[in-house]
């Protein structure tokens, strides 16, 4: 897909016979693209962008089963999948040889890992567990040592999605609750040190952080699709912006950080993808940011709309929003839900 103006420009079908794709990441040293399947076990598929086919998979063994996210380590060619599964595992993956190197499997009842970042140095992890109530979970990534362990309350439930604003060393986890739950995280000694929990919020999706504003972005999975946009330093809501009539359940995001934009893929049948331009949500860059309060934006998004896939770092929204998948399964028994909200959804 050409960013410009979200054309559509080429389209690669993948065999059926690999199951659905529920995560990605992209190689940007190697130029390639690594997928993930739901099915059992896990399959990593390897696109090549420069003549946009499949160059070769790997299968991976019992029980590493539904990869529901994926991180990468561009500076060591490290990639981590993270599994749908009781308890649940990360697998570790050399990009240059494209082989497994380990996996780690988390305690009894830590199920299902949902979400999670990597520091710049690629030394650390930090893992949400999607669970009731849900844990963050610290790993040191070069022998998979569990570092420590931070167990949330129950309201703060079912994290969904994470980012790390490395400038500042904090951590960001959301939830898809109802009344939607930011929790902040201190990297440098691993503590839970702020809540952001309001009834204006819920269901958070996908987010970013955007350090030259001072603001961190969680969209919500609702219908209209809602940005939460709330100040860095003095952490609270500054603004919530309502995403055109029309345009909803944002599942997952791109941030293109120089030209301030973001690209939604939506969990919608057809699927879409949502450009949303900087005047949309990002205020004037100041030196001291004032938090006003929350309330909702009156003016609609800017946004550019588009359906399909290709093309590197859109690519994978459109994965997202065609490959939609499965309620978390119960022992022997898989279910679905026509509620985007009661699934697991692609993790990108």
């Amino acid at each position: 897909m050409r960013l410009s103006d979200l054309v559509v420009v080429d389209r690669l079908d993948i065999l059926g016979f690999f199951g659905r794709i529920t995560t990605g990441i992209i190689d940007s040293i190697n130029k390639n693209l690594y997928f993930g399947t739901d099915t059992s076990p896990g399959v990593i598929l390897q696109i090549s962008l420069q003549t946009f086919s499949m160059t070769d998979f790997l299968p991976l063994d019992e029980p590493e089963n539904e990869l529901i996210f994926s991180l990468i380590d561009n500076q060591n060619q490290i990639e981590y999948f993270g599994t749908n599964t009781n308890p649940g595992m990360i697998i570790k993956i050399d990009l240059g040889t494209f082989t497994k190197l380990n996996t780690y499997v988390f305690e009894s009842g830590e199920k299902s890992v949902s979400t999670g970042f990597i520091d710049s140095n690629g030394e650390y992890g930090y893992f949400g567990i999607n669970s009731y109530p849900s844990s963050i979970i610290k790993l040191k990534l070069s022998n998979f040592e569990r570092i420590g362990k931070i167990n949330l309350e129950t309201e703060q439930s079912s994290l969904s999605t994470s980012m790390i604003d490395n400038q500042n060393k904090y951590g960001y986890f959301g939830s898809n609750t109802i009344i939607g739950s930011i929790i902040k995280i201190d990297l440098s000694n691993f503590q839970a040190v702020g809540l952001i929990s309001s009834s204006s919020t819920s269901y958070f999706s996908s987010g970013f952080i955007d350090n030259e504003y001072n603001i961190g972005v969680f969209s919500t999975l609702t219908f209209p699709g809602k940005l939460i946009e709330f100040d860095l330093t003095n952490f609270c809501l500054s603004k919530i912006n309502t995403i055109s009539t029309g345009k909803g359940y944002p599942l997952s995001v791109y941030y293109d950080e120089n030209k301030h934009l973001a690209y939604y893929g939506t969990y919608t049948n057809p699927g879409q993808i949502i450009k949303v331009f900087e005047n949309g949500i990002i205020p004037s860059p100041s030196p001291s940011p004032v938090p006003v309060p929350v309330s909702e934006s009156n003016s609609h998004l800017d946004v550019g709309l588009g359906v399909g896939l290709t093309i590197p770092l859109i690519l994978i929204f459109v994965v997202a929003a065609f490959f939609i998948f499965r309620k978390r399964k119960s022992k022997g028994n898989k279910t679905s839900s026509t509620d985007p909200r009661e699934n697991n959804y692609a993790r990108f």
